[in-house]
């Protein structure tokens, strides 16, 4: 029983969840193993407590034909939840890059593979914009 006086909005929601519960129940053993493949191999609780508060990831992860690896999963997962919205096609471009690269920038953000990377991309910006601040002063003379 819902907080209603009502004998219709209870109808509605005993419905809504008998839908619901058979929905659940459809699931068909291999994806079943799936989701559950999925979860377990989240080694964040964070992020598997997001998972489980947004199916639709889930589905949208679910939803994919071809494979899909744990870091491609942990990524898209991390992003979504700490910074905005991604798809799951757009985080397996950003970790074949961060592969390749050690580093990535989207948008304002950077995201590296090691803190020691980290070192050398601030060094690599730095004589950059250093660089930069010679020819501005050159052209400012």
């Amino acid at each position: 029983m819902i907080n209603q006086s009502s004998e219709i909005p209870n109808k509605l929601f005993y419905t809504e969840l008998q839908m619901l519960v058979e929905k659940y129940n459809r699931i068909d053993e291999a994806t079943k193993k799936n989701i559950e493949d999925i979860v377990d191999n989240l080694k964040d609780e964070e992020l598997q407590a997001y998972l489980m508060r947004n199916p639709n990831k889930l589905l949208e992860i679910l939803q994919q034909t071809d494979e899909v690896n744990e870091d491609v999963v942990t990524f898209f997962i991390w992003y979504n939840s700490e910074v905005k919205p991604i798809s799951i096609h757009k985080a397996k471009e950003c970790i074949k890059e961060l592969k390749s690269n050690k580093d990535i920038e989207i948008e304002e953000y950077l995201i590296y593979q090691d803190k020691r990377y980290l070192k050398e991309y601030t060094r690599e910006l730095l004589e950059d914009r250093l660089d930069q601040e010679y020819y501005v002063d050159k052209w400012d003379n």
